[in-house]
């Protein structure tokens, strides 16, 4: 029973992925054709028409497809669609604000062409879609979830 509400422009030429923070005074955009993230903040929680460009950064993909958070901000996660694509994680000194993300690791992804991922609640299941095998994958984190990508 979904219906179109509304829609706004985007950053990039070639948006592939979006995330939202926990409250919805954030939303994030990744695209390919500039290889950036892109924050923007919102008045309304969760209301994109409310939404306004804030700032943006480099991606460590080259061909980024897809952007996941940690609950508590703490964590930002990029996929990348290429041969031998990569999962990066980037350490934020300040919760959900881009502009403090550091890489701080990367993990092989099991599809050379990640299209997407995603997190559990609890950070200690990361899923990865693929389009080359048309397969999702389920990862379980053996101990310390997010913190033990």
């Amino acid at each position: 029973n979904a219906s179109l509400d509304t829609s706004i422009n985007t950053q990039d030429t070639f948006p592939t992925g979006i995330a939202w923070n926990n409250d919805g005074s954030r939303l994030y955009e990744v695209g390919q054709g500039s290889d950036n993230i892109y924050q923007y903040d919102v008045s309304t929680a969760f209301d994109i028409t409310t939404a306004l460009f804030d700032t943006s950064i480099n991606t460590q993909a080259g061909n980024p497809t897809g952007i996941a958070w940690n609950d508590d901000g703490s964590r930002l996660y990029e996929a990348n669609f290429a041969a031998g694509g990569d999962i990066y994680q980037s350490t934020v000194s300040t919760a959900f604000d881009i502009t403090t993300a550091s890489l701080e690791t990367s993990i092989i992804s099991q599809d050379d062409d990640i299209t997407g991922i995603a997190w559990n609640d609890d950070g200690s299941r990361l899923y990865e879609v693929g389009q080359n095998s048309d397969k999702i994958y389920q990862f379980d984190l053996p101990i310390g979830g997010w913190e033990a990508f």
